[in-house]
């Protein structure tokens, strides 16, 4: 074969390849079209190249993202260990932990999986991406990338697709939250002001792209509320899901709670503890229930007090796992107390 010929053969072969690859990142199949279509003209940004392209233009919002775990949601070292995606050989997590567009696979739909840009985990456009366009909330947005609006973008149906994987979503529903309309954003990703974007001009006004959750012991600390009564012969504790939206803990079956209270004698000896683990188990752990606190749920414990005890220690701690030591978890509360 003629060397020109050749090499252009080779050519028309790598862009076939690179071609179905991409349909492979980002399908849209007319089912797909019909949950976000936009009309107009696309967007003049590259949209196929990873967040990095919304930098320039949202620095703010690109750096509060960068500090959350959703852009950490592929490489950080807990979803890959061996008792939960083995490294991501569960190939069942990856679809939440870098998904193609929610906005272009359909809200209501399974999420699936992305072919590239895998590191940057729930990225900006597995959010923000419509075909040939990005969403937005508002209105009468111009900008590159063509912004359009979007009601859909905002909504807890979007943020479901993958935090409903353990009913959270269906929780939220249960509490009065869902009825006065606090949704989500509300609590995870609270409105901000930014600085603005020439001198003298307006404050911006947006959603705090941290997405604080599970990592924040701020936000889980004001989820619950623990109540310590102590008398000469026992000790009562109440703690109730007070503010949480959902159950407490929630989503991951791994998460996990522990109440524990311990009573020491005059030179600070510890002379027993107790221990209460709120955790919804997984299946396969035989003889486990479900001790998860529900919404507006009080859970009350007494405890003898020992003999000689001089003081009671009660401290509530948040895991990302069942097997996190005390001394790895978020103290959410340290509170000691004489006994009378």
């Amino acid at each position: 074969m003629n060397r020109n010929v050749r090499i252009v053969s080779l050519a028309a072969v790598a862009l076939l390849v690179v071609g179905f690859v991409y349909l492979l990142a980002f399908p849209t199949s007319s089912d797909e079209k019909s949950n976000a279509t936009p009309t107009g003209s696309a967007s003049t940004v590259p949209l196929d190249r990873g967040s990095t392209v919304c930098q320039p233009c949202h620095a703010d919002v690109y750096a509060e993202w960068k500090q959350s775990y959703h852009s950490m949601a592929f490489t950080d070292p807990e979803p890959r260990k061996p008792e939960l995606s083995d490294d991501f050989k569960n190939k069942d997590c990856i679809p939440c932990h870098a998904p193609q567009p929610i906005l272009e696979t359909g809200i209501g739909n399974r999420a699936l999986a992305r072919l590239v840009f895998l590191d940057e985990g729930v990225d900006c456009l597995a959010c923000h991406r419509v075909p040939g366009r990005v969403a937005s909330v508002r209105s009468g947005m111009t900008a590159a990338c063509n912004p359009i609006q979007t009601p859909a973008l905002g909504t807890v149906e979007h943020c479901a697709v993958c935090h409903d994987q353990h009913n959270t979503v269906g929780e939220w529903r249960a509490t009065d939250y869902a009825k006065s309309e606090t949704d989500c954003l509300a609590c995870h990703m609270p409105a901000v002001e930014r600085a603005p974007l020439t001198p003298g001009g307006p404050k911006q006004k947006g959603r705090d792209h941290r997405s604080l959750a599970a990592h924040d012991p701020k936000l889980q600390a004001s989820a619950s509320r623990v109540d310590v009564s102590v008398a000469k012969d026992a000790v009562s504790i109440a703690i109730t899901n007070e503010r949480g939206g959902h159950n407490f803990p929630t989503d991951e079956r791994h998460r996990a709670v522990d109440l524990v209270t311990t009573f020491a004698d005059a030179a600070g000896r510890e002379l027993a503890a107790h221990s209460e683990r709120f955790r919804n188990p997984y299946r396969d752990e035989v003889g486990l229930v479900d001790t998860q606190i529900r919404w507006n749920e009080t859970k009350r414990f007494r405890y003898d007090v020992p003999f000689g005890a001089k003081s009671v220690r009660v401290r509530l701690y948040y895991k990302l796992t069942p097997i996190t030591p005390d001394a790895e978890g978020n103290l959410l509360l340290d509170r000691q107390e004489t006994i009378p």
